[in-house]
């Protein structure tokens, strides 16, 4: 009785070529990719340096011409760093919402700087202060946003003087 003969030769040949093709087309895959990513985070980086440094030149002069204090200056460093904090750690995404905080806590602090300058020129009296104080509760609160993705530290003593500025209010 003749038993067929299995060529077990031939089968692990096509075996062993399938493979070879299947790992040719996963290796390609992947050098796609990481060219896409390595692309992508050197023109994103680029962007940020960019970023960086054009927010260092307005600060510095703004120092220069007395527009800004020192404080305030580190103020915006210390919020630029985190926000880059932010992006890069990459565990909770950036959102619309905590953008729109950080555009709030922008606003506010600018209003808030203009308003103390103003009092320290002799633009407007100490009362004015009152606002400034008013809007730090506001800021307070956008701080705390930013700080849900951040996952930093959350000020909860929000200024009482708030609730008297109704127009300022935000609608979270």
């Amino acid at each position: 009785m003749d038993q067929p003969v299995i060529d077990n030769h031939y089968m692990t040949r096509e075996f062993l070529e399938t493979t070879l093709v299947q790992n040719k087309e996963r290796i390609q895959q992947l050098e796609e990719h990481i060219q896409k990513v390595t692309q992508r985070s050197y023109g994103e980086a680029a962007e940020r340096s960019r970023m960086q440094n054009e927010m260092q030149e307005w600060t510095l002069e703004a120092m220069e011409h007395g527009t800004i204090d020192e404080s305030t200056a580190q103020e915006i460093a210390d919020i630029v760093n985190d926000i880059q904090i932010c992006i890069e750690s990459g565990t909770e995404p950036v959102t619309a919402e905590t953008i729109r905080a950080i555009v709030v806590l922008s606003q506010m602090n600018l209003h808030i700087w203009h308003n103390e300058s103003n009092v320290r020129a002799g633009k407007s009296g100490p009362s004015a202060l009152v606002l400034t104080h008013g809007l730090n509760g506001i800021r307070n609160t956008a701080k705390n946003k930013i700080q849900e993705v951040a996952g930093g530290r959350k000020d909860y003593k929000i200024d009482c003087l708030a609730s008297e500025f109704k127009d300022w209010e935000i609608s979270w």
